[in-house]
């Protein structure tokens, strides 16, 4: 049963990756013609009273076209049970010999007159496919260059070409890319690997080769295997192989095969070892120490040969989620955790894995306590204005770890005396304010300093003090003269020019809004001696609005220096493979390749007559559909056809390109 699942995914697959691409393919044996115009004999005839379609063939510096032979279809079960004997050899692996598909193939087909798109998930395959007559095989090719045209036949005797190929060249130049190892891992009862492609051509399945220890071949298993498409144009391909023995060594490769036998680049070979998990070592004697920058993890291996590294795990609750943090190697005995705060406490332990991914049990749990010898630096004050109710004080956090910060306050500008006039305020915000009520200004002003204190309890500098005057008349201050925005990778940068000579000048406003929206998404004050900010928090697709501002010592503002920085989303790329082909029922059946790009909401089909601008919208299908049926054609004209993606609402790319069927 496992088998014939895995058969029925390799042959959807293959219908998917081939469908409507090309109808000639070079292979080991010969090149594949598709017959692309359907099943047709003196017992079923086209719609169009063809009989038979044969090949002709020409080399690429010919004139001559020179028939090689004709698609014939079979007309009984037992003929295509016996034509799928004679042709079981033609297909690139035993997975793909399966007689159970024989009875489906044909009753599909019977079903449904007598045409391949009842089975077209099963015939890309050779051995069927050439037992149906939906493949023809030109093994008669020398290494050279090669056209191909289909040619109608009618019961009258008369002709007609319907298709004529693009060169093709024998043997073909592999195109598939090399497989790489993403994931292996050796149990006593199995072996796992997970092998990725990206690019290139697509194989449809992969060999897969093992050698039992160095002494032994290198010889072709048939495990259990999942295939999948994945983004970015990528091939997955998952292999379980359980007919392995505890604590030994495997040697495994894989070689990509397309459909028709074409074998790509060997992956590289990867050593896996089937270990039981418990007889890998534990580490011992695990205990923490404080360092200048963080918490050194100790401990000691008695076991070293078959291990790969030591893993790192770290929580900050003893019985609470745990994250890998580092990896160190079999002969390390410390780490070194630099990526802490001050006074959290930390819990640790180690897990070790062996050569093949096999990972053992959890050490015993130790924790960590780091405390900084550093006083963190001043802050930096942005604004001191007088309001109704006090002296509002506004700063910014200069450091990391800040459990809290003081205020001081002095008497006239350059007051040599400055008294803590407040507690502790704990804080996490950024930017901080306070307003002091404490007492009524003298004339001769006040200056105002804060310090910070960390999490490791020390307090750092005063910063510079900021001085008010609430009699001071500050004139009206000039907006921003040079202001800029750009877009710099995911960010915004945001840059503007000092504003020299003028007196009083403390920070500078920057406010974001988006468009349509009057809410500020940013408000925050920068100091005077800062000209440029780094805006992190945007996201593609929307548009900003920036304002600046000149801030006095008083809490004037200039007016606003205003920019636009459009983010809006990207048209995707047009869509690839798109095709064409019509059905005896009168219809054209279009289909593409869905698009990968996450801002593909859909797609519109529109149709044109060949010669003419008129182009009609035929309708639109949803981004996991790639197929549309064209039920509105005439009979003995031409169409063109052509698809375009929607996206961001219901804006549309460039299109693809253009194709003509005719009915």
């Amino acid at each position: 049963m496992k088998k014939i699942i895995f058969i029925l995914v390799i042959c959807l697959y293959i219908s998917n990756v081939y469908a409507q691409e090309t109808f000639v393919y070079a292979a080991p044996k010969g090149i594949y013609i598709t017959n692309v115009v359907g099943a047709a004999s003196d017992n079923m005839s086209l719609p169009d009273g063809t009989v038979k379609v044969s090949i002709q063939r020409k080399q690429a510096n010919e004139s001559n076209w020179k028939e090689i032979g004709s698609f014939k279809q079979p007309e009984s079960l037992e003929e295509l049970q016996k034509r799928f004997n004679q042709f079981s050899g033609y297909s690139p692996d035993l997975y793909f010999i399966n007689t159970a598909n024989i009875d489906r193939v044909w009753s599909r087909f019977e079903n449904a007159k007598y045409t391949f798109d009842s089975c077209y998930n099963y015939i890309h395959e050779p051995a069927m496919g050439l037992a149906m007559g939906y493949l023809f095989l030109d093994s008669t090719v020398q290494a050279g260059t090669y056209e191909y045209q289909l040619v109608k036949y009618t019961k009258s005797g008369t002709k007609q070409v319907f298709a004529t190929t693009s060169s093709t060249t024998w043997p073909e130049v592999q195109k598939m890319n090399k497989p790489r190892m993403t994931f292996s891992k050796g149990r006593s009862e199995r072996a796992e690997l997970i092998y990725t492609a990206i690019g290139g051509k697509k194989p449809v399945y992969f060999k897969v080769f093992r050698q039992f220890t160095y002494f032994n071949k290198f010889e072709q298993i048939w495990p259990e295997f999942n295939i999948k498409r994945g983004r970015n144009d990528s091939i997955y391909m998952t292999i379980f192989d359980q007919q392995v023995v505890a604590d030994n060594d495997y040697r495994y490769f894989i070689v990509p095969v397309d459909a028709f036998g074409n074998k790509g680049m060997a992956s590289d070979t990867v050593t896996l070892f089937t270990t039981d998990k418990k007889d890998i070592v534990l580490p011992e004697y695990i205990h923490t120490s404080q360092l200048n920058s963080g918490i050194k993890l100790s401990w000691k291996l008695n076991q070293k040969g078959n291990l790969s590294f030591v893993e790192v795990y770290r929580g900050t609750e003893y019985d609470g989620s745990y994250k890998l943090i580092g990896r160190a190697s079999p002969t390390d005995t410390s780490f070194k955790d630099q990526d802490v705060l001050p006074m959290i406490t930390y819990y640790y332990y180690l897990r070790v894995l062996d050569k093949s991914g096999r990972e053992g049990f959890n050490s015993a749990r130790v924790y960590g306590l780091y405390s900084t010898g550093y006083a963190p630096l001043p802050p930096v004050i942005t604004g001191v204005v007088a309001e109704r109710e006090g002296i509002k004080i506004t700063w910014i956090k200069t450091d990391q770890n800040i459990k809290g910060y003081y205020v001081y306050r002095g008497v006239g500008q350059f007051s040599e005396e400055m008294k803590q006039i407040t507690g502790l305020i704990e804080t996490n915000d950024s930017v901080v304010t306070y307003i002091d009520t404490t007492s009524r200004m003298p004339s001769q002003g006040y200056s105002y300093a804060v310090s910070q204190e960390n999490t490791s309890h020390r307090e750092g500098l005063k910063s510079r003090p900021m001085f008010i005057n609430k009699l001071l008349n500050t004139s009206q201050i000039v907006p921003v003269p040079v202001f800029h925005v750009s877009k710099v990778g995911k960010n915004a940068l945001l840059s503007w020019q000092m504003i020299n000579g003028l007196q009083g000048i403390t920070s500078f406003k920057i406010i974001r809004k988006t468009q349509g929206n009057t809410v500020d998404q940013i408000n925050i004050n920068l100091p005077a001696a800062i000209s440029v900010y780094n805006d992190t928090t945007t996201r593609k697709g929307n548009v900003y609005i920036y304002e600046i501002q000149a801030v006095d010592m008083t809490g004037n503002l200039s007016e606003p220096s205003q920019l636009t920085l459009d983010l809006s989303i990207e048209a995707p790329m047009p869509v690839d493979n798109f095709t064409a082909s019509a059905t005896e029922e009168g219809t054209v059946v279009l289909r593409w390749t869905l698009s990968t790009e996450d801002q593909v909401q859909g797609y519109k089909i529109y149709r044109f007559d060949r010669g003419s601008d008129n182009v009609v919208l035929l309708g639109t299908a949803v981004t996991s559909e790639n197929i549309y049926i064209d039920r509105t054609t005439e009979k003995d004209k031409t169409y063109g056809y052509f698809v375009r993606c929607i996206y961001d609402g219901n804006k549309e790319n460039e299109p693809s390109h253009r194709i003509y069927m005719k009915r």
